[in-house]
C-alpha cells in the first residue's frame, strides 16, 4: 500500500524511501560482515568509598611524616613587633 501511494503521488517521498532502504540494507550487510568482538573480563573497580578512604589514609600518612608544626604561639607578627618597641 505504501509503495502505491509513494510511487504514484509524491516523488520526493518515494526518493527518500528508496534511498533510505538502500542505505539501511547496505548498513545491515556491512554490520553482519564484522567479526564478533572478543569479550574480556576486567578486574572490578574500586568503589567511590574505597577510593575516598585510600586518599584519606594517604593524607594522614603524609601528615605524620611531616611531624608537628613549629612556630609562634599563635600570636600576630605585627603585634609581636609592637611589643618589642
Amino acid at each position: 500500500m505504501f509503495m502505491f501511494f509513494c510511487y504514484n503521488f509524491a516523488s520526493a517521498l518515494a526518493l527518500y524511501w528508496t534511498v533510505q532502504n538502500v542505505i539501511s540494507i547496505f548498513q545491515t550487510w556491512l554490520m553482519k560482515r564484522q567479526p564478533e568482538p572478543e569479550l574480556v573480563k576486567q578486574a572490578p573497580r574500586a568503589s567511590f568509598m574505597e577510593m575516598a578512604m585510600a586518599a584519606r589514609q594517604q593524607q594522614d600518612a603524609a601528615k605524620k611524616a611531616k611531624g608537628p608544626r613549629t612556630g609562634g604561639g599563635g600570636g600576630s607578627a605585627f603585634r609581636d613587633q609592637q611589643r618589642k618597641q
